[in-house]
């Protein structure tokens, strides 16, 4: 199967590999890397890219946690 090369997106990402032509890296994965980063979505077996975390800003008065626990 003929694999495109890497677009400027895949460059850092651990599975890259040597493509047939010198010079050219391959995705180990996807046969079309450009596609997996068409408009704004971003490629899901990326290793080069940190998934955000959202922390929760919900805050929960303590006294009413405490009646929370009472009635479990």
């Amino acid at each position: 199967m003929q694999k495109d090369p890497i677009v400027e997106e895949c460059n850092g990402c651990g599975r890259t590999v040597v493509g047939p032509e010198p010079g050219t890296a391959c995705c180990r994965v996807y046969p079309m890397p450009g596609a997996q980063w068409r408009g704004i979505r971003k490629c899901p077996m990326a290793t080069h890219l940190k998934k955000e975390v959202k922390e929760d800003t919900f805050k929960l008065n303590p006294l009413k946690a405490s009646k929370r626990s009472m009635g479990k």
